[in-house]
């Protein structure tokens, strides 16, 4: 529980620079998904302080990924790749065949990182954010 704390307070600060189109989480909403659905948080930390993290909730034989979040200063280091090969395999290991996603049509970076690891659109769902449209993405695991 110290680590949803900590999770919480620092990151909702980024949360919302990374997330300019979508609503923010609070810190009832990372509880509710840790424990009212089946999910895997995978943090990264830097000895003790986390500096990112993945958030899936699972259903049956599929995930969605919900979040990726790297610390500003952490980020264009490759660290988001090694966190999300990490996450999938863990899933993978939980018995979850594909992982699904859905990202802004305008986030160029995270579009990029999940292609280059095997991601790929299924299909558009216009005008889902505010100022884009939604791609959704899927990927074996």
């Amino acid at each position: 529980m110290e680590d949803i704390v900590e999770l919480d307070q620092d990151f909702e600060n980024f949360d919302v620079e990374h997330n300019r189109n979508q609503f923010c989480w609070d810190y009832q909403d990372y509880i509710f998904l840790l424990t009212k659905r089946k999910s895997l948080l995978t943090l990264m930390k830097n000895r003790q302080k986390i500096i990112g993290f993945c958030l899936s909730v699972i259903v049956g034989f599929e995930s969605e990924l919900y979040k990726i979040i790297i610390q500003k200063e952490y980020r264009n280091k490759g660290l988001g790749k090694i966190l999300l090969l990490f996450h999938l395999g863990s899933l993978k290991i939980m018995g979850v065949g594909f992982s699904f996603l859905e990202v802004s049509h305008i986030n160029f970076p995270a579009i990029c990182l999940y292609k280059k690891i095997g991601y790929k659109v299924e299909y558009v769902r216009k005008k889902y954010y505010i100022n884009s449209d939604a791609l959704v993405m899927k990927r074996e695991l």
